[in-house]
């Protein structure tokens, strides 16, 4: 988790796990930004005022824990074989998960 991998490298600060599927990723970075910038008014000021950050770590990733969700994306041949997007681009073969 990411409170074990903090308390491992001996990182001190608040820790958070953000979970809103597709986009967690960018929520997590919009959260670290609000963190960092108290003066953009994204936080309360009393508790800005008391806990300031300097410095912020964002992490995304993205799992398929389940056997059986990789077989059904793949069984329609959804995923790409070559293993990447091709966005707009005549030689793609399906998609990858992603996190954004």
């Amino acid at each position: 988790t990411a409170a074990r991998l903090s308390h491992a490298l001996g990182m001190t600060g608040p820790v958070t796990t953000v979970d809103t599927a597709c986009s967690s990723s960018l929520v997590a970075a919009g959260i670290a930004m609000s963190e960092l910038r108290p003066s953009l008014g994204l936080r309360p000021q009393d508790f800005a005022a008391q806990h300031s950050l300097q410095d912020a770590i964002v992490v995304g990733i993205n799992t398929i824990l389940s056997e059986h969700f990789y077989v059904k994306l793949s069984g329609p041949l959804m995923l790409s074989k070559k293993g990447r997007c091709f966005t707009f681009d005549a030689s793609g073969d399906g998609y990858e998960r992603g996190e954004g």
